[in-house]
């Protein structure tokens, strides 16, 4: 049996029912799974008993492997992590250590103010820079190396502080910006969180990829009215959600990505993952799901199983649903919200999936009880450039030649981003593919594959240096060329990082050609690369 680093659970996560820490454990050809996964809890119980708490394992095993976990106080969460990774390593009790760190880390006060909001429905964010009480410009932020009691806070209650989740495979970040938008558009001072940083009233908190807990926790200590969180399945299989109450939460669409991660191992499961965000619905939220997603809606009957409160809303770019469109319009409840090409992040409508993630947004708030004249008005306004929403659907021209920048990374993005430029205007199309570390070489080869499928007339295959995650970027790429050439494609190129391509394309495009540069890396760069060469943003797509 081996083990990865292990990791603190913080809020609600699908296998580690109540907080504390979890690690992932494999076994070898000849291993007895069971044996060893009753022995780790004997031992990780008795453990946790000698350092001062009681604690609840949690197992869930999956192909050659296991999520291990255990429960823990807030103020042991580190300490149980600690123990986990001793324990993994053949530990039959805590080292002296490990003692030490426990009786300078137990804080009575910290676990009566956990005690406070589970009484008085009240959510309390832990981490390092200390606690967070209620969230946004109705919380309160306490010192957690200076906590007062709980008694402090008297008879005050934090207010009510609106709030959306969302979470899916592709268009997370484009659907919490529109929603984040659309609050704007109705007045509120909303904020988001997303793969790209931390934004309040369009000013960055933070930059970087913040989709996870730690970004949620963030963006509820600032004075946000309104806070709209991506969340990512990394974030939430890591680390579980952070637990902020939501009135709506929102699952784009599913698709095998991911797969072999953390006992993530069909479409099936990802949906589950996905739809657990409804764990953090008030009583009576809202879940707005994509009715054209099929193993989405498959899974929504078994993850709303013990949660008949939920209510269930439902866009649909092709047939009937609570957000639907009929001739190139759309519409909310029978209610007009404009035709799609009087949306600019819909790129002239061709952008099919764009479609349906402004659909969700719209849906979102609408459940949000925003106005529909803000959310039509809102929906008019939001344009997919590298101001309102970097990385997403940005369109540039060049001498002649338009580039389309996006995030773009897993087969069905491809896919998506294929069938949309194929109705454009042009000569030639040429693609960037990359992929993180991660990803099973079946995923890799079918990127490929897909874009070989979609009719592009040269592909550049780029490393990632910085996502190798534990493999050599450049074998990754060969993975990806090898997918293209065994699908048939003759024009393909392998470069070493995100830049060089770039470089490259710029010297082989030609006027009338459009380059779909899908960038991960390196955004901010290359943008200021093309700027600097002369490029503009585009008015639109070149729609002949």
């Amino acid at each position: 049996m081996r083990a990865e680093a292990s990791r603190r659970v913080t809020g609600p996560h699908p296998v580690v029912s109540r907080p504390g820490a979890a690690v992932e454990v494999f076994f070898d050809d000849g291993d007895d799974a069971e044996a060893l996964l009753d022995d780790l809890s004997a031992r990780g119980v008795a453990g946790a008993a000698a350092l001062g708490w009681t604690a609840e394992v949690f197992v869930k095993r999956y192909t050659r492997g296991a999520t291990f976990g255990m429960s823990a106080p807030a103020d042991l969460w580190m300490v149980c992590a600690d123990w986990l990774d001793e324990l993994t390593e053949g530990a039959t009790a805590p080292s002296d250590a490990l003692h030490r760190d426990a009786d300078e880390s137990t804080n009575p006060t910290l676990r009566a103010w956990m005690a406070w909001g589970a009484a008085n429905e009240v959510p309390v964010l832990v981490d390092d820079d200390g606690i967070g009480i209620g969230g946004g410009a109705f919380g309160r932020v306490l010192d957690a190396s200076a906590l007062p009691s709980p008694d402090s806070a008297g008879e005050w209650r934090p207010a009510h502080l609106p709030a959306v989740g969302v979470t899916g495979t592709n268009g997370k970040t484009t659907t919490t910006r529109l929603i984040d938008h659309l609050a704007r558009s109705a007045g509120h001072h909303a904020g988001h969180t997303s793969s790209d940083g931390v934004r309040v009233a369009g000013e960055w908190l933070e930059r970087g990829d913040w989709s996870g807990p730690t970004a949620a926790r963030r963006l509820l200590r600032s004075d946000v009215e309104l806070a709209v969180i991506e969340l990512a399945r990394g974030g939430l299989l890591r680390r579980g959600l952070a637990a902020v109450p939501l009135d709506v939460a929102v699952v784009t669409n599913v698709s095998a990505d991911h797969l072999g991660e953390y006992g993530v191992e069909s479409v099936h499961d990802v949906a589950l993952v996905k739809l657990f965000i409804h764990t953090l619905l008030r009583p009576g939220g809202t879940l707005v799901v994509n009715a054209d997603c099929a193993p989405l809606m498959a899974a929504v009957p078994e993850a709303l199983a013990h949660r008949p409160d939920v209510v269930v809303r439902t866009f649909s770019r092709t047939a009937s649903a609570h957000a639907a469109v009929q001739h190139e319009e759309a519409f909310i409840d029978g209610v007009s919200l404009g035709p799609l090409q009087d949306w600019p992040v819909t790129l002239g409508g061709t952008a099919a999936y764009n479609v349906e993630n402004a659909l969700a947004a719209a849906l979102a708030a609408h459940a949000l009880d925003l106005p529909i004249a803000a959310i039509q008005q809102g929906l008019a306004s939001f344009r997919p450039n590298a101001r309102q929403s970097p990385g997403r659907g940005n369109l540039l021209t060049l001498n002649g030649t338009t580039w389309l920048l996006d995030f773009g990374h897993n087969p069905d993005g491809v896919a998506r981003l294929g069938a949309m430029t194929a109705q454009w205007a042009y000569k030639r199309r040429l693609v960037t593919l990359s992929q993180a570390g991660d990803r099973t070489d079946t995923l890799l080869r079918e990127l490929g594959e897909t874009a070989v499928q979609q009719g592009f007339d040269h592909i550049v295959v780029k490393g990632l240096p910085h996502y190798g995650r534990g493999r050599d970027p450049m074998d990754v790429a060969a993975q990806i060329a090898s997918g293209a050439r065994e699908a048939g494609g003759t024009s393909i190129e392998v470069l070493p990082d995100e830049l060089t391509a770039l470089r490259h394309l710029m010297e082989l495009a030609q006027p009338g050609d459009i380059v779909l540069f899908l960038v991960h890396e390196s955004f901010r760069e290359a943008l200021a690369i093309l700027t600097d060469a002369g490029a503009v943003e585009a008015s639109g797509p070149p729609l002949g």
